[in-house]
This record gives structure tokens, sequence and C-alpha cells, in this order.
């Protein structure tokens, strides 16, 4: 029997996949390993199979991180028949014969066409605002532990950061406290103590500093540099009041963040989160620091990390890296220059280089569209500045600046001193 695999739910809902008879068809996220590739980052690289022979159609969960389940139940292996509804991840499909009156979605948006397409799952439940405004009427204006905290400066998908002073240190700092539900189990608290470890042995004027972690009650808590200025998110908000940046301010915050990433890369390690809302402005002199160094590290493959996924990705995936954008991709120094790039060109023209109505589109453009240059837009930018912004945003890793320290060099060279009209 030819089956069809209706897809109901999920970040690939309305696609339709033919299971032939007499074959054997691998579910999974990896476009790599899996005949039926779904976008959803909770299913498996290899989840489960479908085997359609004579009569019968067979389930088989591929030893999955997150489990099959048909009808509600989770199964190891059974039978299947058409009308019952498998889930995997954050995915639901429904088994119907070749006969179903459907219509099928194109073939050029199926299997491995689809598979390199990495949208965001299916919402579930987050922690959200509700949650971190109960957190906040519980800890503002009180003693938390050795803090004495103060007034909240923002709340976040994780949690929220309060102004407070550290009894330890006599300093005055942000302090970040994690949703309640984190960590849940002893491998969650082990990276999170790692993790903060790693980000407190680097220091950088340019990177905002972690001083502490630790656990007070039933909350995980970061305390960091308390910085008064204004974010890249702040300052592409500008562009939408006709009050947009001056181009020597993305060039300084160029610079900035270039001398972060190469500490960062002396301490063998990436950040993986350079982001408008990640880097901050602070000081009369307008210096540009890189927030959360070990935050995508702290809380990988956790409960809460996974969960805030969909809202995340929403925010953050235009400045993601074109390799980024295909599931399980790590991120490197190089993926990082990238978002460095896509955030200053954000900062000059009020928009990341590539921006579509839907996940799927933004990720096709990184993918494959040419950006259009942002001194096409601000032609007082230096053609050298304007230059190395197109080389940040080169497709493969390897056409951009080998390292952060190249990047450094290359940016000295721009010569701010001089007048846009000289370059």
């Amino acid at each position: 029997m030819d089956l069809r695999l209706h897809i109901v739910t999920g970040p690939d809902e309305g696609q339709y996949f033919t299971v032939a008879h007499g074959s054997i068809r691998l579910i999974g996220r990896s476009h790599q390993f899996a005949d039926i590739c779904l976008h959803d980052l909770t299913v498996s690289r290899r989840h489960c199979e479908i085997e359609s022979a004579d009569e019968t159609i067979k389930l088989t969960d591929v030893d999955s991180d997150t489990g099959t389940f048909v009808n509600g139940e989770r199964v190891s292996q059974c039978q299947i028949r058409v009308g019952d509804v498998i889930k995997i991840g954050n995915t639901e499909m429904r088994v119907q014969a070749m006969d179903a009156e459907t219509t099928p979605a194109p073939q050029a948006a199926s299997l491995h066409d689809t598979a390199k397409v990495v949208s965001p799952p299916a919402p579930t439940t987050a922690p959200g605002a509700e949650m971190a405004e109960r957190l906040a009427a519980e800890l503002a204006q009180s003693v938390f532990g050795r803090f004495q905290v103060g007034a909240v400066l923002g709340i976040g998908l994780h949690g929220l950061v309060l102004r407070a002073r550290d009894g330890h240190g006599g300093r005055d700092v942000a302090l970040k406290v994690f949703h309640s539900d984190f960590p849940r189990d002893d491998a969650e608290r082990q990276r999170f103590i790692e993790a903060s470890r790693a980000g407190m042995a680097v220091r950088h004027p340019n990177l905002v500093t972690l001083h502490g972690a630790g656990r007070t009650a039933e909350y995980c808590w970061q305390s960091l540099d308390l910085v008064k200025g204004p974010s890249a998110a702040d300052l592409i908000e500008q562009h939408r009041e006709s009050s947009r940046p001056d181009w020597q301010v993305a060039y300084g915050m160029a610079v900035h963040v270039a001398r972060a990433l190469n500490a960062v890369a002396e301490a063998k390690m990436v950040h993986s989160q350079v982001t408008p809302r990640n880097i901050v402005i602070s000081g009369a002199e307008g210096t540009a620091r890189l927030n959360d160094l070990t935050q995508a590290q702290a809380l990988a493959d956790s409960a809460l990390w996974n969960i805030t996924l969909r809202q995340r990705l929403r925010r953050d995936l235009p400045y993601y890296a074109p390799e980024r954008t295909f599931g399980g991709a790590a991120a490197s120094e190089q993926s990082d220059l990238y978002s460095l790039g896509a955030v200053i060109y954000a900062v000059l023209t009020g928009q990341p280089p590539f921006v579509g109505q839907t996940p799927a589109q933004t990720i096709q453009r990184i993918r494959e569209s040419t950006p259009t240059a942002a001194i096409r837009s601000r032609p007082e930018i230096p053609k050298a500045f304007d230059k190395i912004i197109i080389k940040l945003l080169a497709k493969q890793p390897a056409k951009r600046f080998a390292s952060a320290q190249d990047l450094m060099h290359a940016l000295a060279d721009v010569g701010v001193a001089r007048k846009p009209q000289e370059q």
C-alpha cells in the first residue's frame, strides 16, 4: 500500500511525504541520514522509520531522544493503520492512503529539498513574561542571598535581570536570575557551573564581565557588570524614529566587538549569540561591549533552552550565519564574525541584511541572496568599511576574515579619523 504522511502540526505543517509500497523511510532532521527530513529541531537526527509492506505498516523508533508516539502512546515498534497520528518531537503526522482526497505539496518542497531549511519548532510552554513578572514581584526590592535587589532592568526569555548591590564586592551589578525550573537535573546543573566558570575567567574591556554565579533558594543566577547605555537593538530602533546613528558609531562598535571576539578566540571559546541585544554601549566614550559570553553554553540542551527555542530563533534568526541554519551546525569564530557583520549592517541601515516573511524565507535569503551594500543607503560610509561588512557577510566561512584579529587589522586601515568625503 502506498502511503502519504500529512504533517498536521509542527514547522512543516501542511507538507506531505510519500511512503511507497515495499519501501522503508527513515524520518529525522538530518538530511545526511533521513529520507524524510523535518525542520523540527526537537526531532532526533535519526528518529524513526516507517515500512509499508503487503497489508501492514510498521513503525519503529530508532533510539530517538524524545520518543515516538502513536495516538498519544509511546511505542518502540508497532503496526499502524491509515488514520493513525504519529508524533515525534513537536511534529504530528497523520497516516493517509494515497487515494486520500488531499492535495500534495509541490515536489520541490519535500524530502531532501526541505531538509535544507531549518525553521523554529512549534510553540511549547515557555516561561514567558507572566513567569518573569511573578519572579520580579517576588525578588524586586528585596534581599536575595548576598544581594540587595533593586529595580527590574529587563525581562527576557530565560528569566529577568535586576539591579542589585553585591554584598561581597560592594559593587552594583546586573543580577540575572533564571527561571526556577532550571536546572532540572545534575547534567544541566553541571553545564551551568562549568560554563559560568569559563566565562568568569575571560576578562576584556569590550566584554561585559561575569563576576559570579550560583544558586540561591530555587534560583540560579549570574552577576555581571552593570552597563548603563543603549544596546545595538536600541540603535537599530532609532531608524524607525528617523534618527539613525552616525556611521562612526557603527564603525566603533565593529572595532570594539572585534576586539572582544579576539579575546574570546584567545580563550579557545566562541560566543554563538552575537546579536543586537547582546551588544551594549557604555560610558560617555561610547565603548561597545559584548554580553552573555557563555549563556548559550550554560543553558545548552536544558529544558529551558529548548522551550524558548522558537522565540529565540524568531528574534535572532536574521543574524545567523548561513552554515548555522542547518540543523546541528556548531557555532565558530567565523559564524560569530558573520553575526557581527549582520548587526553592524542593521545599525547602519535599520534592518538585517536578509529578512523574509517567514523563517523559511529568511533562511533561504541568508543562504542564497546577495546583500545590498550598506553604502547604497548610507553613501557617507567609507568604501573600505563597506567592503569589510560585505566580506563579513560572505556565504562561505572561508571567504570571511580568517579571525577576529584579521578583522581588527582591516578595520584599523579604514582610518576613521579621515573625513568621509576623503575616502
